[in-house]
């Protein structure tokens, strides 16, 4: 297994704190097709995935897009626990995936018991949102390059998404 110290949102993190939060985590199996979570739901926990694959998808009524793909060592279903919001995504496993499973408790009770070490997962918990979002950012730039150069007009697109963020 991928040690939690060597995933982006672990780094930094004290051995100590490394082990708090593995006494609070559990391993999870996830079969092929089935979810380990679904757009919607309450959002109280994250994943790293250890072995497998997962799809990261929205859908909307019969249309179903895949946003992301994810392979072991990857973390993901951070979003909902910063954001405290349902999922805005559903995570499906392309395989048979195990994973960690860290609880929003684990993250409340370090919190509690070091303030400094729950900083410090917060903030790169922020800076893979961030870096995620920035990826995503440049995709929707390219989206409406390609609207621009095929005579559309992407302003539309632009302004809606524009309004979203306010």
């Amino acid at each position: 297994m991928t040690t939690l110290a060597d995933v982006p949102i672990f780094g930094g993190l004290s051995p100590k704190t490394i082990d708090f939060l593995l006494e609070r985590a559990a391993n999870v199996a996830v079969s092929a097709g089935d979810h380990f979570f679904v757009e919607g739901e309450l959002g109280n926990c994250l994943f790293v995935l250890d072995r497998g694959r997962v799809a990261i998808e929205r859908s909307k009524g019969d249309l179903c897009l895949l946003l992301a793909e994810f392979g072991p060592g990857d973390c993901f279903g951070e979003m909902a626990l910063v954001a405290i919001t349902p999922r805005c995504a559903s995570a499906r496993a392309l395989e048979d995936c195990g994973a960690l499973r860290v609880p929003n408790t684990a993250l409340i009770e370090l919190a509690r018991a070091d303030i400094e070490q729950f900083a410090l997962l917060q903030m790169n918990l922020g800076r893979e949102i961030a870096r995620r979002l920035s990826i995503t950012d440049d995709l929707l730039f390219e989206q409406l390059c390609r609207e621009r150069d095929a005579g559309r007009d992407g302003r539309a697109i632009a302004a809606r998404f524009a309004a979203t963020l306010k």
